[in-house]
């Protein structure tokens, strides 16, 4: 059936418009992300993604590749990162493809030789491809890579919390990741207070190797109701 059969076939159906629906989802939709945004305030002490995300918000220019890899640090950016300038961004999505990071951005860098390129990742993404630093590293690619580790496949986590009450093989263990990265040949940074992040996404994102800057995150997840 063709596109102009099935709006024909909309039209002969007299059915109402939608506005109503939409105007409710659009309510829902925003109410769902202002709980996220306040996520932060309830969460336990640590650093928390949106510590990440709003990092990354201020170093955003209309140059700036963003990608996005990994499950809930994705989720918490499909949220909380305001896509300021279209077509600037991939990620993920609905596709539930994690692990492709490390290649992304080093095609976007051989792509855009000149343009600030951060990747943003979890700890279960990373360790997909991380192996990808030695030949970044190697042909001179630079990019910033912004690890949200929370030493768990975070969806996963939270799924099976729901579903089981606990965890089932979706806990990890602590990886210096910052210290895997150098054995790469690429820069590894470890960050402790939240204002070391912005300069050392700044610095990284135009640097002439990868940087990966760890970053310890409490667990939490925008779909776990509250959001910690």
């Amino acid at each position: 059936m063709s596109l102009e059969s099935i709006a024909n076939s909309c039209l002969a159906s007299r059915r109402k418009p939608t506005s109503d629906w939409l105007e409710n989802a659009r309510m829902r939709q925003d109410t769902f992300r202002q709980e996220c945004l306040t996520a932060r305030d309830m969460a336990p002490g640590g650093l928390h993604a949106l510590d990440i995300i709003n990092s990354i918000q201020s170093v955003l220019t209309d140059e700036t590749i963003v990608l996005i890899d990994g499950g809930n640090i994705g989720q918490w950016c499909h949220q909380a990162l305001c896509d300021k300038y279209p077509g600037h961004w991939l990620t993920c999505g609905a596709s539930g493809v994690v692990g492709y990071g490390l290649p992304a951005a080093m095609s976007a860098r051989l792509l855009f030789p000149d343009r600030p390129i951060i990747l943003i990742t979890g700890d279960g993404a990373l360790t997909f491809t991380i192996a990808e630093f030695e030949s970044a590293a190697r042909q001179n690619l630079g990019f910033a890579v912004v690890l949200a580790d929370d030493e768990a496949w975070g969806i996963t986590l939270t799924d099976h919390t729901k579903s089981f009450g606990l965890g089932i093989t979706s806990e990890l263990g602590p990886i210096q990741f910052d210290q895997v990265a150098q054995g790469f040949g690429a820069h590894g940074i470890r960050i402790q207070d939240v204002q070391e992040l912005t300069p050392a996404i700044s610095e990284a994102m135009n640097g002439e190797k990868p940087t990966l800057i760890h970053v310890p995150v409490v667990r939490s997840s925008p779909m776990d109701g509250r959001g910690q």
